[in-house]
Formats: structure tokens, sequence, C-alpha cells
């Protein structure tokens, strides 16, 4: 009569199981090893147990009688045994301690609870609950209780010790639904975490972790659903790590939900993509060397966001942190003319340090960045400005002469901007150091290391393939080395002769000089010779000026000179007004401003040009990180949006195109900045800023106007101009695709990144001298 012999429990280690099962008190009937299959033959006996009378039950008078007779033996005679089948594939190995999908698997009898309940606990059990006797009989036998097997030394063993085994009398599988299913039961399985532990979870939480380093996601937010991945393995093991993928990627995901599903301002989100095929969209609108202001203005204007001051962007794994883009001089003013705690540059600034020296004004903070504007200030006060006057007339006059040479000759002027470079770098030369460097007349190498140090440093984004680019390092390493050679040579220089001269740092305008009359007034000898550390200071601020100086003031020049070629009665008037303050003969009037250059202070009309210029083509903004956890910012819609953890990119381009603050944001109309002749009322405070506002707004904005208004009084009456995009088009064979979106903001002469915002192409422009 066949009967069942063995059945087979899939194990991790023949060795490990049968000490634990031995520990039980279970016997090895037998352990033989099968050489053609690399196996063992092993077989497991539960303690011997007696067969027992069937248990009583009670009747409803109260009387005893035996259960159905139809119940079966508890342990007959020929019991089956148990063969341990160790794990030959990870499909098995998903089983183990899975026999039964979750439910009891075998059920072992006794003829005496109390004396195995303390045998068993002795061996160390874990039991689930203790002992409980159910309403429907008495006595230990009927008596039911469950228990995990416990941890084994060793982390193979601790994947052993997840099976449940269940001891009962044969009266309780009708309860048995409620006891798998407890709650308290699968809890209680959680505080074994560590026997859950793989190479694939330990990459996954690396990965985890690392992401919650970058600030891509926020850990107590995304700890939730990491618990909730290792309790849903454990309570339906799934144990090949699909649920730890899934819960991570969801953890990851909670912070995105919880910032963007809830209507923070900002384009349409996309759950799983974020805002990325939203800006998608608007960017394949612009050229792809487009300025990202541009695009930010056109999408604040596009879906309305202004009215909230501010928005966030979302493009994660593109950019690492969330962006908060400031559209409003109100917000923007929250942020950067705060008299408390500053919010910190942000560290995507830091690269571009190493063109314009890490030491620099620009880059430094707190108490570094006070000792610096404290050195610099007097240099750049109105007096000492003024002073430069006839040097900045000396060297507008060779500009002056190159575009007379130009319109003699074909008259194109291939880009505009590296034209007016040349003459400002040369201006900032002699205010900076008394150094002149004929960058209009011949080829410089300070200033040519210095330009193209920085066109290599702009802000790349996570994927972009130029981060890659070893030949763009060694480039900047080389014109790096280049500009702090040269610039060394020429401080120490200065340094020594102003040693054997002291009284020249003290009546001479350099900037640089007036930076040593303090030093010395502070204490210092120039006799000792120069220390490295000062000279390092020096060497990175005169980087910084020579970039900062020349590349806002060219910008201004070549989009005025534009601006005015397509508005001829604000070029009428600029040219009344220099007849006017300067005399009718446009070749005296920079003699004029040299005898008095106080006139140059004295062109309302032409300051106008100038600040309406900066307004339309502001070439930077201000990019920050919250200064501490819980910072907070406040729309223009009165509500408290989160700062933190965010790059905080003050768009000064976007929040002067505002048509609250600027009505007709985008038409050029100097006359909204003189009271007097505007028709579109005043300008609200904070709204204008193109060089900031605040304790760090920009040191050389005056140098920066009164060099702007010298060039055009020099200039506008000597030639006019007109641009040439189509003659560049002819000239290089090409044929330009159209943008109908650049139609308000520049057209082909659209900003790019170019360090900061450039004309595109420098603008082309015809250059011919008037006559009469």
């Amino acid at each position: 009569m066949p009967y069942l012999a063995h059945i087979s429990l899939i194990v991790r280690d023949y060795d490990e199981a049968i000490a634990f099962y031995s520990s039980l008190g279970f016997t090895v009937l037998e352990d033989t090893f099968i050489p053609e299959q690399q196996k063992r033959w092993v077989i497991i006996q539960p303690p011997a147990t007696l067969p027992q009378p069937l248990p009583e039950i009670e009747t409803s008078n109260g009387a005893a009688e035996q259960a159905p007779t139809s119940r079966a033996p508890l342990v007959s005679s020929r019991g089956a045994t148990i063969l341990l089948a160790r794990a030959s594939n990870a499909e098995q190995e998903a089983f183990i301690g899975n026999q039964a999908g979750g439910r009891v698997f075998l059920f072992l009898a006794t003829d005496d609870f109390d004396r195995d309940y303390k045998r068993f606990s002795d061996a160390g059990v874990e039991w689930v609950r203790p002992p409980k006797v159910e309403a429907y009989g008495k006595g230990p036998s009927r008596q039911k209780l469950g228990f995990i097997l416990p941890k084994q030394k060793g982390g193979r063993a601790q994947r052993l010790s997840r099976r449940r085994t269940t001891i009962q009398s044969p009266f309780t599988m009708q309860n048995y639904t409620q006891v798998a299913s407890s709650a308290m039961e699968n809890l209680l399985e959680l505080q074994h975490p560590l026997g859950q532990l793989t190479v694939m979870r330990v990459v996954i939480l690396a990965a985890f972790l690392g992401l919650v380093r970058l600030k891509v996601t926020n850990l107590s937010l995304a700890i939730p659903a990491i618990i909730l991945a290792a309790y849903h393995e454990r309570t339906l093991y799934q144990k090949d790590g699909v649920s730890t993928v899934k819960y991570s990627v969801f953890g990851l995901l909670v912070p995105w939900l919880l910032t963007f599903t809830y209507r923070l301002p900002g384009v349409p989100h996309n759950f799983l993509f974020g805002h990325i095929p939203t800006l998608a969209k608007e960017t394949m609108k612009f050229p792809t060397d487009v300025h990202n202001h541009v695009v930010m203005s056109h999408i604040a204007d596009t879906y309305d966001l202004r009215k909230y001051g501010l928005f966030f962007v979302d493009s994660y794994p593109i950019t690492s942190e969330p962006l908060m883009v400031i559209v409003s001089p109100d917000v923007s003013a929250q942020v950067i003319q705060t008299q408390g705690t500053q919010y910190p540059k942000h560290p995507v600034l830091g690269d571009f340090a190493r063109a314009i020296g890490r030491r620099g004004m620009v880059s430094q903070e707190d108490e570094g960045w006070k000792e610096l504007r404290t050195m610099f200030n007097p240099g750049f006060s109105q007096s000492n400005l003024l002073s430069m006057v006839p040097m900045i007339v000396e060297e507008t006059t060779i500009f002056v002469s190159k575009l007379s040479k130009i319109a003699s000759g074909d008259g194109f002027v291939e880009n505009t901007d590296s034209l007016a470079a040349a003459v400002t770098v040369d201006i900032i030369g002699q205010a900076l150091l008394g150094v002149k460097f004929n960058a209009q007349t011949s080829s410089n190498a300070l200033v040519t290391s210095v330009v193209r140090a920085s066109h290599l440093v702009k802000s790349f984004t996570n994927l972009d393939p130029a981060r890659l680019n070893l030949w763009r390092y060694l480039q900047l390493r080389y014109h790096e080395a280049i500009s702090d050679t040269k610039i060394t040579e020429i401080v120490s220089a200065r340094w020594t002769e102003l040693a054997d001269a002291p009284e020249k740092a003290s009546s001479s305008n350099a900037i640089f000089d007036i930076a040593m009359a303090k030093y010395m007034k502070r204490g210092g000898d120039l006799k000792t010779g120069v220390t490295k550390d000062f000279l390092e200071l020096m060497r990175d601020n005169v980087k910084t000026f020579i970039f900062a100086g020349h590349d806002t003031t060219s910008t201004i020049i070549t989009y005025a000179l534009w601006e005015l070629s397509r508005h001829p009665e604000s070029l009428r008037k600029a040219r009344e007004e220099h007849d006017a303050v300067l005399g009718s003969d446009p070749n005296e009037a920079g003699e004029r401003l040299a005898d008095d250059p106080r006139l140059a202070n004295s062109l309302p009309f032409t300051t106008a040009i100038v600040r309406e210029t900066l307004r339309l083509w502001t070439p930077a903004g201000s990019v920050r990180v919250a200064p501490k956890k819980g910072t907070t910012v406040v729309g223009l819609d009165g509500r408290t949006y989160p700062a933190d953890n965010c790059m905080i990119w003050s768009a000064n381009n976007c929040a002067m195109k505002s048509a609250d603050m600027f009505p007709s944001p985008y038409d050029f109309i100097p006359e909204r900045h003189i009271p007097d002749q505007s028709t579109l009322g005043p300008i609200p405070k904070n709204a204008y800023r193109p060089f900031e506002k605040g304790p760090r707004d920009c040191l050389g904005q005056e140098l920066a106007m009164l060099e702007t208004r010298i060039v055009l009084a020099l200039t506008l009456r000597k030639f006019d101009f007109k641009e040439a995009y189509d003659e560049l088009d002819r000239r290089l064979g090409r044929t330009p695709k159209e943008f109908p979106v650049l139609e308000k903001v520049g057209g082909r002469a659209y900003q790019v990144l170019f360090t900061a915002a450039k004309a595109k192409e420098g603008i082309p422009m015809w250059v011919s001298e008037r006559k009469g």
C-alpha cells in the first residue's frame, strides 16, 4: 500500500540545516553523498511521539465525548520524514522559507505541549505570540502556538532563520488563516533586516545615499518608501530584489511629488520626467545657443508665471537640483538685499572662478569680500573716476580712428563686440594698473589669456558632454598659467616702483595704487617686498577686474549702437544733446570732455540710453543657495515657497521684462528713465537692477556707465551704423534658419551664453562716416 515517505524541504546549506533541526530534537536518519549529482541524501525525522487518544470536546449539554472517528491518528508508525534538499540555483533559493507560498507548510503534533514548549524555548526558538487556550477546547493539546526559527551565527544561516514553523493541535487549522495573515507576525519579521542584504541591495542603498548626498532627493521623505520595500518583501516573500528597486525609486520620487505635484509655480509637470518635456518643447523654438534667461523669460510669459514672482524647474537628471527662477524684483530683493544672513554664491561658480580668480571679489564671501570691498572702494569713488576721463577719452579716440579706417574701406565690421571689447580692455588696464595694454593696436597675451579662459568656463549641466572634454581643461590650465605669470610680473614691478617712490601711491588714480596706499596706511611696508599671499590676492582681483571691467561694458556699447541704428528718433535726441553739451563740432568733443570731466555726467538722455540698453540686454544675474535649512521665499501671490535644496537664480534680465514694472517691456524706450519725459509712470523701487542691488551690487557700475557715455558721445555724431547679418551670411555662404520667437528679443542679435550674455556673433554692422 503506497504511503507518503519523504517531504522535500529546500535549504541553503546541509550542515547548517542539520545543526538547526538537531537542536530541536530532530533525528538524522541518513546522510549519504551522491557523487554523480554532487548532492547529499539527508533525511531527518521529528522527535518520536506515540499515538494518542483523540481529543475530547464538549457537547452542548456539557458532557465530554470523543471527536469524530474519521480524524486520523496524529502520528503513525510509518510517518513521513523530511528530505533536506540544498538549493542549486537562484530560482530554488527564492523558495527557501517559502515552500507553501506563505501558508503553514508542516504541522508538528505533540503529546505534551508544556514539555515541548519549554524544550523548544530552551533551544532558542523565538515565539510569535504566547500560548493561548482556544474557546472550543481545554487542555494543552488544544492550545496552538507559532514561532520563528532562531537566528544562527553567520550570514547564510540568517537566510534560514526567516522560515516559519508552527506547532499546534490538529483542531486549529481552521484558525490558521488569521495566524498567517497577522500583521504582528509580519512586523516582527522586520527586526531581522540584515538577513535581507544582497549585493544588489547594497548597491541600491549606496546609490540612494549618494543621491541624498548630492541633494537629488530628501532622506527623511524617502525613508518611509524604503521601509515599505522591506515590509513588502518580507510579507509577500518577494526575495529577488525587485521590490527594493521599485520602492527605492519611489522613494526618490517622493520629494518630487511633494514639491511639484502640490502646485508649486512652474510649467506642466510630468510624473516621470519632471519639467523636461515642456522645457524641451519651448527650448526647441529657439536656436541651440540662446542664453537661458531668454528662454526663461519666454516661459514666464507663455505660462503666466510672472504673477508668482518665481517658478520652479525640475530637470533632473540634466541638473542635480531644482532651480528656483526669480522673475520679480521684489522677490529678488528678499534674496539679494537681505539685511540678515546673506545667501551665499552657488558652488556652480567655482569653475568660473578658475578663470577670473578664486580670490577675486566676485568669488569671495563674508569677511573676505568685505575686506576686498573696503580695499577697492576708494578707487571707484566718483572723484577718482572723473579724474580718469582724459584717459578714457584718449583710448576712445583710438576706437574712433579704427572706425574711420573701416568706414573708409568697405565699411563692414564683422564683430562689433570685439571692437568694443578692445577699447574697454585698454581703459580697464589703465584704470586698474596704470598700464597700457594696447589691445586696440596689437595683441596682448595677458588680455587674450584672461578672455579665452573665461570663455572656457560656461556653466555646464550634469549631462553636458563638454564636461568630459579633456582638451578644454588643458586649455584652461594653459591660459591660467599665462595670465598668472603676466599679472605677477606687472604687480611685482609696480610694487617695486611704489616702494622706491611711495608718494606715487598717494597721487596716482590707478585703482591698484590706491589699494597699495590703503595697505600702507594699515601698517604695511612696501620695502619688505610683496608677500606671496598678497600677490595672489592682487593677481586674482586683477583677473576679475579685467574680465568684468571689459565684458559688460563692451556688451552695452555694442547693443547701444545697434539699438540706436534701429531707433532714429532716439538717435536724433542723443545727437542734439551732444551738440548742446559738447559743442556742435564732434571733433572737439573729446577735448572738451578732457578739459571738463564733469560734462560726462551732464548727458541725461545719453545716460537714459545706457540704462535702457542695460535693462533690455542685462548680461548676467546672480545664482545663490539658501543660507540654512528651512529657508523660504514669499512669492507675489503671498504664498511661502521652499528655497533650501534649490539653485536660486535671480534672473534680472527676466525680471526687467515684466510689464507691471516696465510697460512695453520689450521695446527700447530711453524716456522711461527720465521722469519729466516719460509717459509710462515712475519705475518701482527695486525694479531696475542690471548691476544688482544690495550690499553686493557691482563695484564697477559707475565706471561702466562713464565709459559707455563717453564712447557714445564721441561716435554717434561721426558715424552711422546698420545691422549687417545679411552680409555676414553672404561672406560665410550660409542660409540662416528662421526663428519667429526671436522677433521681440533681438532677432538675429539675440543673446547667447558666452561666459556672460553676449550678442550673437558680436552683431556685424555697416559703419559709415556722417556727411556734414
